[in-house]
């Protein structure tokens, strides 16, 4: 895998931009619509992402996220326009707009792909929400 390549400090910083709406320390940094874009499924009507071995049903796609449209019955009521992205080495991270909560899991596991921790993790994070969705994922 290769890709995007920082630390937690900086990716943290990253996601706190993206849940001030693309402003970070009082600065623009993405403009209002492209954050739209990137936070909107880009793919056709009725595709969603399914890696051979990772398939993610009702997940769609935007400019650099996975969009959860439709969420499976066991995943928690709030998850609905989640976006984040998995990537190498078992790392992860997510922003719920609709339960107001954010998680980001960075592990140094190989081989890439979806490890179960991520969904306990991602249980958990929900389970703190002010709302306290304790609905599982697993």
């Amino acid at each position: 895998g290769s890709g995007l390549v920082s630390t937690l400090h900086d990716y943290i910083n990253f996601m706190q931009m993206l849940i001030n709406g693309g402003e970070w320390r009082g600065r623009r940094i993405i403009n209002e619509d492209t954050l739209h874009l990137m936070r909107t499924n880009q793919l056709p009507q009725g595709v969603h992402i399914n890696f051979p071995d990772l398939p993610i049903p009702g997940t769609g796609f935007g400019l650099g996220f996975s969009l959860l449209e439709q969420p499976q019955p066991d995943y928690p009521t709030g998850s609905r326009s989640e976006y984040g992205w998995l990537g190498a080495a078992g790392t992860a991270a997510f922003i719920a707009p609709n339960s107001n909560v954010a998680g980001i899991c960075f592990t140094q596991r190989m081989p890439a792909g979806f490890h179960p921790y991520i969904e306990e993790f991602s249980c958990l994070v929900y389970q703190s929400a002010p709302d306290g969705d304790a609905n599982s994922r697993t």
